[in-house]
């Protein structure tokens, strides 16, 4: 009897590695099952991300276009402001010229005016000397006819 003992017991153990390899297979297809689904809905929610990265690089991108556009606009305002800045010193310096020039011909003015009422007093007073000097010759003239 032993020896049909030892066969149950060979083939007991045969029957519980066929249902222990049932069992792991039946474990290993739901793991592998649950692995496919959870892949499966992982990729449409990586797909989702992916775009919305995308979409974020894209308006990235936008963004750093307007940035460099609006750092050229910048750029090219200072530009302007620094010729404007350069003009007005310009200006500037030609209205202070300017303003010297005429302070110094309303000087000139001035100093001609008086020239010229000096020039006009000396002309009176020559005249006055030419209508004496006449009345004079005059007077002398008659003098001389009465005598």
């Amino acid at each position: 009897m032993d020896g049909k003992e030892d066969d149950l017991k060979v083939n007991n153990n045969n029957n519980n590695n066929n249902q222990i390899g049932i069992i792991f297979e039946k474990r290993y297809t739901d793991i592998k099952n649950e692995f496919t689904s959870f892949q499966n809905l992982f990729e449409i929610y990586q797909l989702e991300i992916e775009k919305k990265i995308q979409k974020f690089e894209n308006q990235l991108s936008g963004n750093k276009e307007i940035i460099i556009e609006l750092n050229r606009n910048v750029q090219q305002e200072q530009s302007e402001k620094q010729h404007l800045i350069k003009q007005f010193k310009e200006i500037h310096t030609m209205v202070v010229l300017m303003k010297n020039k005429l302070d110094a011909s309303e000087k000139e003015i001035k100093l001609l005016n008086l020239k010229n009422e000096e020039l006009t007093l000396d002309l009176q007073l020559l005249r006055q000397q030419q209508q004496q000097q006449q009345q004079q010759q005059q007077q002398q003239q008659q003098q001389q006819h009465q005598q």
